[in-house]
């Protein structure tokens, strides 16, 4: 018996020194692919290849590979690569069918651009070709999953989700200042996917000046055919062209490429690591950056709702607003906080649904963990964390367990605020955000709040209840960045609203209880509270009346969890749930459409 034990010790160091070496081996790897991709650096010379960085991929390799043996990612994946094996015939049989598929549907495709291209819409040649490429997507996706439309609505919103992010990832002009503060963003993204001493080109120096925006926002922002094809072909030749470089583990700002609230960057990065590797022009570079945040945050979607035994098509819904699909395509942490926010919360609801089932250790690890990283960049909305808290009492296994789930809950909300507070508390307030002009000073403005607490109360009261009102709705529903908001209004967020009411079902019955809706509704408000108050004290001049740059955006990660309060046991929804989920999805589909026709002519002239 001792010698059994003693072989199996053995069996797992030798496995884990084996796994330890391979990732290291892999990290030797991915450092000579980015030497590759540098505009500078070659693979040839010793001296480029940086230890720390070496040591930094290593160290993210064992970590992934740690959680994905924990939560069965390995496993699974296995599993998948011997059933494809076994059965490679139909897998290539499949992929053939759907290949003629597409280019059946692709004829009709190109025909609508074309009749678009007549009226003046989509002038450009690349912006027909994939305004084709997404009609004919769309259609196909639609023909193809006809069947499982009704059961399984995410293998079809998911890829036209996707279909519609790369058009107005495409549509947006390839310049700085089209999303809010992207080039911002775009410093940050290019700092972490070098990881440490980043290599700028002439044409990413470019995409870091802050045009002057003055009257008109589309002043910066319009070209016409000729000189937008100029535009991107004197970037393809600065992007041959290199800089300078930046110091360390900083961007070119000064912005530290590793830490807590770059997690926010990965997906940008990650495409904008491959665009090099590729050698792609730097116009490719950029886009591959864009469209990787896009993948990035469908892939959470899809296997968000697939636990869900109702309110997918909310969130699937949520997923194709004009404002997210434009989000998602640029160069912005906010998708990566949205993505991760809606993964745990969903994970949640599902929990909900699934009353007989008992909460485990790794489920419950698995969300806490989804909220912490979802939270680096912003961790403002901690108080998200709460929201566990209302899980009924035969979920857990034992007092046990449900005393420490909630202890742990806690713990994790207090370790994110702890992110948000310490540099407060051991650098102090300081003078705020420069932006926010010069009458901004967060020392000032926390004094003003705390010798008239009452009239603060009521300033951000009658600041909330316009920020959170229908009409201001266009900001998080419709709105993209500088180019403006399309004239839909509030039309996107009253569709949404119907269907939070209609997309019903006996899974949600916990969360119908009304101790669930007005615990919930109180800890989002507070959440959006929190949130002006932070930009009260860092952008606002001091004693204002209202707050300045609480922009719409940040409302995303709490639209689902807001919507979902409209559960109700009373409505039943007696439609077929394919031609119900096919009704949303064109809906939906006619208002990213309106966007993206509006993005085009507000831009292309």
């Amino acid at each position: 018996m001792e010698e059994m034990l003693v072989k199996r010790r053995s069996s797992r160091l030798k496995r884990c020194f084996l796994i330890v070496a391979a990732m290291f081996a892999l990290a030797l790897v991915f450092e000579a692919l980015t030497l590759i991709g540098a505009p500078v650096s070659s693979v040839f010379d010793l001296s480029a290849w940086g230890k720390k960085r070496i040591l930094v991929f290593w160290a993210v390799f064992v970590v992934l590979y740690a959680l994905l043996w924990y939560f069965g990612g390995i496993r699974a994946f296995r599993t998948w690569a011997i059933r494809i094996s076994q059965s490679w015939k139909e897998v290539f049989g499949k992929i053939l069918r759907l290949s003629c598929g597409f280019a059946i549907t692709g004829f009709f495709g190109v025909g609508v651009a074309y009749f678009a291209s007549l009226t003046g819409l989509f002038a450009f040649g690349v912006a027909k070709g994939i305004f084709a490429f997404v009609v004919a997507g769309c259609l196909f996706l639609v023909f193809a999953n006809r069947r499982s439309l009704g059961a399984y609505p995410e293998r079809v919103f998911v890829p036209a989700g996707i279909c519609m992010g790369i058009l107005f990832a495409v549509l947006a002009p390839v310049q700085p200042v089209v999303s809010f503060d992207d080039q911002i963003h775009y410093d940050h993204a290019i700092g972490l996917s070098y990881l440490s001493s980043a290599e700028y080109t002439k044409a990413d120096a470019e995409m870091l000046v802050y045009p002057e925006i003055t009257g008109d926002p589309f002043k910066h922002l319009r070209f016409s055919e000729d000189e937008y094809g100029s535009l991107l072909n004197e970037l393809n030749s600065l992007g041959e062209e290199y800089a300078f470089s930046s110091d360390g583990f900083y961007s070119s700002w000064g912005y530290k490429s590793l830490d807590y609230v770059s997690l926010g960057y990965i997906p940008n990065a990650i495409g904008l690591w491959l665009g090099r590797l590729l050698h792609l022009p730097f116009v490719g570079v950029y886009m591959l950056g864009r469209i990787s945040g896009l993948l990035f945050f469908f892939t959470l979607v899809y296997f968000s709702v697939k636990r869900l035994k109702s309110q997918k098509v909310l969130v699937l819904a949520f997923a194709l607003l004009p404002a997210v699909l434009f989000i998602s395509g640029s160069y912005s942490y906010d998708i990566w906080v949205a993505g991760w926010l809606l993964f745990g919360f969903l994970r949640y609801l599902s929990w909900l649904q699934n009353p007989d089932e008992k909460l485990t250790f790794k489920e419950v690890s698995l969300v806490i963990l989804a909220f912490v990283v979802g939270l680096g960049p912003k961790a403002i909305y901690f108080p998200i964390f709460f929201l566990l808290l209302f899980i009924p009492k035969t979920k857990f296994s034992s007092k046990r367990f449900a005393i420490r789930y909630r202890i742990a809950i806690v713990f994790s909300a207090l370790l994110v605020l702890s992110t948000f507070l310490l540099p407060f508390v051991v650098q102090g307030p300081g003078v705020g955000d420069a932006r926010g002009g010069s009458e901004v000073n967060s020392t000032g403005q926390v004094m003003f709040v705390l010798e008239d607490p009452l009239r603060y109360a009521g300033i951000l009261a009658n600041f909330l209840f316009g920020y959170l009102s229908v009409e201001q709705s266009v900001t998080y529903t419709n709105h993209l960045g500088y180019l403006g908001a399309s004239t839909l209004g509030a039309l996107p967020l009253v569709a949404l609203l119907l269907v939070a009411v209609t997309d019903s079902g006996p899974a949600n019955y916990p969360y119908a209880k009304v101790r669930y809706k007005i615990g919930s509704s109180a800890l989002l408000i507070g959440t959006s509270a929190l949130m002006a108050s932070a930009l009260y004290v860092s952008f606002t001049a001091v004693g204002s009346d209202t707050v300045a740059g609480c922009q719409g955006r940040y409302l995303l990660p709490l639209v689902v969890p807001f919507l979902a309060l409209f559960f109700s046991t009373r409505i039943k929804n007696e439609n077929s749930k394919s031609w119900y989920n096919l009704t949303v999805l064109l809906v939906c589909l006619a208002f990213a459409v309106v966007c993206a026709i509006q993005l085009s002519l507000g831009v292309y002239i």
